[in-house]
């Protein structure tokens, strides 16, 4: 006899419903993303006038932030190339770049990586490219004192150098060539202080945007000689996106074009290194108003990582933790709704992911991995696009055992609510801390519905040969 949960609890009919067949091989592991999977991104504006940036004393901040680790913690954006490091506590030892206003403190840096260490992320640094020979080679020497400075202080750190150097200003252009002869003298600077960290990427580039042609032009210059090949991707701007974007199933499978042709030059030029998105959100310039930082926007962040973790992507950065439209946290340091299923990911989802069908088109969107909390189990994680309620039913190599289930509604307001529920309940922070992340259990069964323009994600207790290992 079929099993079928339907909300009423929650307040949602099950009349209307689409059929959908889960079809998720559990014979073999498919792809395989690593513990830092879901990581973030922090814009290093923070600096500008001597700010911290970010309250490192604040319970909540530090509490939420220890909620999504392990990570890497990207620490970079269009201003650090005009950004100098001030080794001294006073002036700067050389002219500031062009259109900076902006040093980097040692008191900023021992709190960035204090907090760093504090919550378990892996911090990577983006050094300023701009800084100039008249050459046009890159004058590292502001980038040695802070290299040094680092491992005096024994703090784990990777690095970048550079941010999108495509959209550099056109009088400062460095081509990609030039690039990688840049990224060849980072290398000998970090390989000759081995005290720098243990975390296995130490360089990481050339953080590119859009049509990846600088990327690939870097990549062919540079070869095997970089841990991690980087590029930056958005959906679209934020100052025209509108709320069926957010749910538009071609606008979401653009990204597989991306992912494919990012992941395919890697493999061409540096088939030794991890591939990364090392900076990306829904919508570029800050984030869609009223939209990134909205329920909504958890459909094209679930999508994001499905579709990352089936091209073997091995980081994913969010931006950004705090600061902008598509921001986790409030300037406050209360959630928005992507910090709460953020955390439902790291929680439930392990790094083995398992084919599933990701066809174009696709209104119910759904991936599989075995599960990081119970050994033999899979968790699907499932975006309903749809106007009707999806009645999902597993595949029959998933039937038998319990079924802890996790659905994500909107609060007031609906797909624009900045506040999310958890199985009908509203999730709010008690004592600056998490609430209770519970899932319903449903002892065994072969169905389960998911209401219309939400998603979840659906542990299903076995034992398939793939998530046993």
């Amino acid at each position: 006899m079929h099993s079928l949960l339907c909300f009423f609890l929650l307040g949602f009919s099950c009349a209307s419903t689409t059929e959908v067949i889960l079809s998720v091989d559990t014979s073999r592991m498919y792809a395989y993303t690593g513990d830092y999977f879901l990581s973030v991104a922090i814009g290093i504006s923070f600096i500008r006038h001597n700010r911290s940036g970010f309250d490192v004393s604040s319970p909540r901040f530090v509490n939420l932030a220890k909620h999504l680790s392990p990570a890497v913690f990207r620490m970079g954006g269009a201003l650090e190339d005009y950004v100098v490091f001030n080794s001294s506590g006073g002036g700067s030892d050389r002219p500031r770049p062009p259109k900076a206003d902006s040093y980097l403190q040692e008191w900023q840096w021992d709190i960035i990586n204090d907090f760093s260490n504090k919550v378990g992320w892996n911090l990577i640094f983006g050094l300023n490219a701009l800084l100039r020979y008249p050459n046009g080679s890159w004058d590292s020497t502001n980038a040695a004192k802070l290299l040094n400075y680092t491992a005096s202080k024994n703090y784990s750190v990777a690095w970048e150098l550079g941010n999108e150097p495509k959209s550099f200003p056109k009088n400062e252009t460095v081509e990609p060539e030039q690039m990688a002869k840049d990224f060849l003298v980072l290398k000998d600077m970090i390989n000759s202080l081995p005290h720098l960290g243990h975390f296995p990427v130490r360089l990481a580039g050339p953080d590119d945007i859009h049509k990846l042609e600088y990327y690939e032009r870097f990549l062919k210059a540079l070869g095997d000689r970089i841990d991690a090949a980087t590029s930056h991707e958005y959906y679209e701007n934020g100052r025209t996106a509108k709320v069926e974007d957010f749910t538009n199933p071609r606008l979401l499978d653009s990204l597989k074009v991306y992912l494919n042709r990012a992941t395919q030059i890697a493999a061409n030029y540096a088939p030794s290194a991890q591939v990364w998105l090392g900076e990306t959100s829904s919508a570029y310039g800050g984030g869609a108003p009223n939209l990134s930082d909205a329920f909504v926007a958890g459909n094209m962040w679930l999508d994001k990582l499905g579709l990352a973790a089936l091209r073997n992507i091995s980081v994913v950065c969010r931006q950004a933790y705090i600061g902008g439209k598509y921001a986790l946290l409030n300037s406050s340091f209360y959630p928005f709704p992507d910090y709460y299923t953020s955390v439902l990911f790291k929680r439930l989802v392990g790094p083995k992911v398992l084919r599933v069908d990701d066809e174009d088109g696709r209104i119910v969107r759904y991936y599989a991995h075995c599960s990081l909390e119970s050994r033999g189990s899979v968790v699907i994680y499932v975006m309903n696009l749809g106007n009707d309620t999806a009645n999902l039913q597993l595949p029959s190599n998933l039937i038998g055992g319990p079924i802890d289930i996790y659905v994500l509604t909107p609060g007031s307001g609906g797909l624009t609510s900045k506040e999310i529920l958890l199985n009908g309940k509203l999730l709010t922070l008690e004592n600056d801390d998490l609430p209770s992340l519970k899932p319903i259990t449903m002892r065994a069964g072969n169905r389960v519905n998911l209401p219309s323009k939400t998603y979840g994600f659906f542990v299903v207790h076995a034992s398939v040969p793939a998530c046993m290992e």
